[in-house]
Formats: structure tokens, C-alpha cells, sequence
């Protein structure tokens, strides 16, 4: 593109900067060479077949040669500074100009309903066009140092928008920008991520979405490692991903307005969402990545896709790699050879996340509306299977110490979400978690209970339940008595029950908040409920019974059961 550039340099005054009269085309010569220290680059623009549409305001641009300087003027850097500077305002008035065609073009190939395929792929790339026009101008003026691109000058030109998409079904509207290299994440901070492009996503209601989430596409290096795990001598190898800006300092509440105005360049870390691969993708195509993890976390109730029909529950390596959206077969190469890359941790913690939507789905559909019994089996199995592949996943991952089910440790992966039911008839709201192994009930005191769900009950107004109540499924291995033998060891049975946490320790009831901030870890004794037996019930089974203990005590609140 830099070639057909350099080829066509009368092509920018006369054809790509809106507002020209005729009159001014025409008094640029063909064989002209600027004598007026702009670089020659800025007077041409690929045509490419472009048409652009003439504004109707005219933009009154001084020729660099014309006699309108003052007789005190000396030739030279002043003169030089002010030609560059008159350049910089057309480079961001021609910007300004062209950020209502992204928005056609966004917008239409986005949201419209074109007859084929063909039109929007012509839309599209007609924008993608555009944006590498507009990147190739900033940075040739850049080059010439006639604008700066860091980002802690309040004069950059780092960035320029590329569209704006009104998202009419999810409540959201999506603005796009482009950064015109890889820049810092963080101005002033080196975190070793760079970000390529940013997406403000903002509610069109309050009650939606009450202020604005910025997204980024994002790259960092990282070591290429061998079969072996060790550093090998070739380069590293550059990953590219989705993430959200995470707010660090100073506090988003704003409670202290002094926080914000001594405070010169917020901070923010970058949480992973989608992993795009080794390559960086286009804008058009990282958007349309972007916009389907919109989707995705905002419609949690769409049908699961047919991708998770096809999980085989003996290969969840396989899964883990190549359900993942984006990755080529030599990134699944280096996540199944390296053992300490830390790519595969990443991959299955987003992978997990990516599931908790259908878990949802599954879970509130089967066990909440009237279906068909065939169809209601239907669904349960298909969350069982989910649930036991996950299971299945992290515990292999476990097995290579990849990761720790120590919940001792903060960055622990012991359990994960496996759906959330919402209970209008109760005004109750129940979230269910999945230990990959049974886990002991306290962390740091053996109490010969192992636990290994978790249901986490929430009132849906302060009437119901003031705060989060706590039911877990656990065991415990109790002498059995009715064992045949002449008196020897007589074994021990294992039961299951369900039952609720206790609050011991810090007290619940304390009023002396140093209780809880001197508690590392707090403690809680486990209430008994309902005896399940002496076989582990399924995930699907156990909280079958959760839910009709919620609903014997909702009927009857001060009655015992009936075991």
C-alpha cells in the first residue's frame, strides 16, 4: 500500500480532501515537487476506486508557496513548523470528515438485512480500506514528526474512530477505534500488553447498562517453550486477545473527588475474554469477534450452539483446545506440548466462563417452565454431560499441576458454575457450583466432612432473605455396625446428606469489625437437613432435592423433616 501511495502523490489535494473547488485541482501542476518541506506522501492517496462524496462546506487550505506570510518571517524551521501545522489541522478536519461513512458503512453491513452475502462483504471492506488509508496518513505524518502519537501528550493523534453500531436488540451502542500502531496498555506503565483497538460499549438505557465498559484487542509475547517446558532459542511467540478494562485506581465509586483529580493517568488490568489467536486480525474482523462477545454475554438465554452437542467426554483435551474460537492448529500444538506455558490455564478458565451461559439456559429452562418429560430428561442429560466434562477437563489439568483445587490457595480452579435457576414462586434466586473432587468443608480444620456442591441462595427482595444463604452436599465416612465379621474391623460407610452453613467463627452476630478483619479464613459448622444415603447422587439429582428443601421450607418454615 506504501508503494501506491508514493505512485500517486498529486492525488491527495486534488481528489481525497473534501471542500476542493475546481479551481485549486487545477492549479496543482502534475510534475510539481514540494519545495515547502511536507513529505510527499501527504499530497497523494491510492485510488482503489474509491468515490468520495464532496462536502458542501468548503475547508479553506492556504497553498505552502502563497505570499501570505509576513515580511519579518525568516524562511526556514518557523516556516516549515507552520506548514506542518496547517497539514495537521486537514489530516483532522479530512478524519472528522470521514467518520459519518464509517458509521454508514458499520452500521449497514452490521445491522441491515442485505440480500446476499456479497454486499456486505463489499461494505465491509470498503471500510477496512478506509482505516488503513487513515492509519497510513497519521503515521507518515508521524514519521515527519509534524504529530506525536504518545499518549501522554494531550496533543496525540494515537487514535480515530472507525464507526458507531446501534445494537437495537441488545440495548447497546458500540463505538470503534483504531489505534494507529501498537500502543502501551497503560500510558505510563509497562505491562507488556499493547493495544491495537478499543470498543466503548455504552446502554442506551439506564437501567440497562448505567455507564460506559471499554473493550480492547490487545497482544502480548510470550516465551516459546519446547516439548519440555523450557525456554527454547527461538523468538517468542505473540498472542492476540479480547478484554475488558478493569478499573484499578483510582475508585469507580468516585466517593473521594480528590482521588480523581490528583490522580493524572487512571489505571486499569486487562481481563481476557476470547483469544484470537497467533496472527492480528483486521478491524472488521476483530470487530465482528467483539460484537459475538456481546452476544454472548448478554443473551444468556439463547439455545446452546451445536458445537457442545459434539463434546466427546473422553477427549477433553481436545476440547479444551479446539472449542476455543480463533486458534490455529500451531497454537493447539504449543498448548498441548508445553507444559508451563501457562496458555492452557488461560484457555480453560475462558473456556469454563463460555459455559456458564448454557448451564443457565439448561438449567433455568428444564426446571422452571412445563415441558414434555422426554424433553426435560433431554436437557438434564445434557447438563450432566457438560458438568462431567468439565470436571473431567480441569481435574486433567490438575493432574499435570497446571493448576490447584487447594482452596487454600487464592488462584485456586476447585469448583465452577454449573447454572442459576431463578425461583419467582419462592422470590428466590439459587446458584449452583460443582467441586471437581471432594473437598474438605474448612480449608485449614479437618472436620471429616467433604463437600462437593454448593448451592448459593439468594432472596430476589429484602423480605424473603436478607443475605446469601449457603447448602452444601457433603459426606462423611461414619463405623459401620452392621458389617458381618467376628468382631474385627468392622469398615466405615460413607453418607451424603445436604445441609447448611453455620457461621462459627468470626461471629456472625459481632458488632467489633476487627472480628472480621483479623479472620484470615472464616469458619462454620454444617447443619444437617436431608440424608441422601450411602451413594453420591448426580449433580442433576442433588439439586433436585435442593430445590424441594427450599420448597418444604418455604411451606413450612418452623417444621422439622421428615428424613
Amino acid at each position: 500500500m506504501a508503494a501506491k501511495i508514493t505512485d500517486a502523490e498529486k492525488e491527495m489535494e486534488t481528489e481525497f480532501l473534501p471542500g476542493q473547488s475546481a479551481q485549486v485541482s487545477h492549479e496543482v501542476p502534475e510534475t510539481q515537487t514540494p519545495q515547502d518541506g511536507l513529505p510527499p506522501s501527504m499530497h497523494s492517496m491510492p485510488e482503489r476506486g474509491l468515490k468520495w462524496p464532496v462536502q458542501s462546506t468548503k475547508m479553506q487550505v492556504t497553498s505552502p508557496t502563497s505570499d501570505d506570510d509576513n515580511s519579518h518571517e525568516q524562511p526556514g524551521q518557523c516556516q516549515e513548523k507552520k506548514d506542518g501545522e496547517r497539514w495537521v489541522a486537514v489530516l483532522r478536519t479530512f478524519i472528522n470528515v470521514c467518520q459519518p461513512y464509517f458509521n454508514f458503512l458499520e452500521s449497514t453491513a452490521r445491522t441491515l438485512t442485505l440480500s446476499s452475502d456479497t454486499e456486505r462483504a463489499q461494505l465491509l471492506a470498503f471500510s477496512q480500506e478506509m482505516c488503513e488509508i487513515l492509519e497510513s496518513l497519521v503515521l507518515t505524518f508521524a514519521s515527519r514528526k509534524l504529530l506525536t502519537l504518545d499518549e501522554t501528550d494531550p496533543d496525540n493523534m494515537s487514535h480515530f474512530c472507525i464507526g458507531q453500531i446501534q445494537l437495537d436488540a441488545l440495548r447497546l451502542s458500540v463505538t470503534v477505534f483504531r489505534y494507529c500502531k501498537p500502543m502501551p496498555y497503560l500510558a505510563r506503565l509497562n505491562t507488556g500488553m499493547y493495544k491495537r483497538m478499543r470498543w466503548n460499549v455504552e446502554g442506551l438505557d439506564e437501567a440497562h447498562l448505567p455507564e460506559i465498559k471499554f473493550y480492547y484487542l490487545c497482544y502480548e509475547d510470550v516465551p516459546n517453550l519446547d516439548r519440555d517446558g523450557d525456554k527454547s532459542d527461538s523468538t517468542g511467540v505473540r498472542l492476540w486477545s479480547i478484554g475488558q478494562w478493569v478499573h484499578v485506581g483510582p475508585g469507580p465509586s468516585m466517593e473521594d473527588i480528590l482521588d480523581w483529580l490528583l490522580c493524572d493517568v487512571p489505571a486499569g488490568a486487562f481481563e481476557k475474554l476470547l483469544f484470537v489467536g497467533e496472527h492480528e486480525p483486521s478491524s472488521c474482523q476483530a470487530t465482528d469477534q467483539m460484537l459475538q462477545l456481546l452476544t454472548s454475554r448478554e443473551d444468556v438465554t439463547h439455545t446452546p450452539r451445536k458445537t457442545f452437542l459434539r463434546m466427546s467426554a473422553n477427549d477433553s483435551e481436545e476440547m479444551a483446545v479446539n472449542l476455543l474460537p480463533g486458534w490455529s492448529a500451531q497454537v493447539r500444538h504449543r498448548v498441548r506440548s508445553s507444559a508451563r506455558a501457562g496458555l492452557e490455564v488461560a484457555a480453560v478458565r475462558s473456556f469454563t466462563s463460555a459455559c456458564q451461559p448454557y448451564f443457565n439456559f439448561l438449567e433455568s429452562t428444564a426446571r422452571t417452565m412445563q415441558l414434555p418429560p422426554e424433553m426435560y430428561v433431554q436437557l438434564m442429560e445434557f447438563s450432566q454431560q457438560m458438568c462431567d466434562t468439565l470436571e473431567r477437563l480441569i481435574l486433567s489439568f490438575a493432574s499435570t499441576n497446571l493448576l490447584t483445587l487447594d482452596e487454600s490457595d487464592p488462584n485456586n480452579m476447585s469448583h465452577f458454575c454449573i447454572g442459576q435457576i431463578r425461583l419467582d414462586h419462592l422470590r428466590l434466586s439459587v446458584t449452583a457450583f460443582r467441586y471437581c473432587q471432594p473437598t474438605p468443608y474448612l480449608a485449614r480444620v479437618d472436620t471429616g466432612v467433604f463437600k462437593r456442591m454448593r448451592w448459593n441462595v439468594t432472596g430476589l427482595d429484602g423480605e424473603s432473605k436478607s443475605e446469601t444463604e449457603y447448602y452444601f452436599l457433603c459426606y462423611e465416612d461414619t463405623p459401620n455396625m452392621y458389617t458381618e465379621g467376628d468382631g474385627g474391623d468392622s469398615g466405615t460407610m460413607r453418607l451424603w446428606s445436604i445441609g447448611q452453613w453455620v457461621q462459627v467463627k468470626p461471629d456472625p452476630n459481632t458488632e467489633d469489625i476487627f472480628d472480621w478483619v483479623l479472620c484470615d479464613v472464616p469458619e462454620g459448622a454444617f447443619q444437617k437437613l436431608l440424608f441422601m444415603g450411602s451413594q453420591e447422587p448426580s449433580s442433576c439429582t442433588a439439586t433436585d432435592h435442593l430445590l424441594q428443601l427450599l420448597l418444604h421450607q418455604s411451606a413450612h418454615p418452623r417444621a422439622p423433616l421428615s428424613f
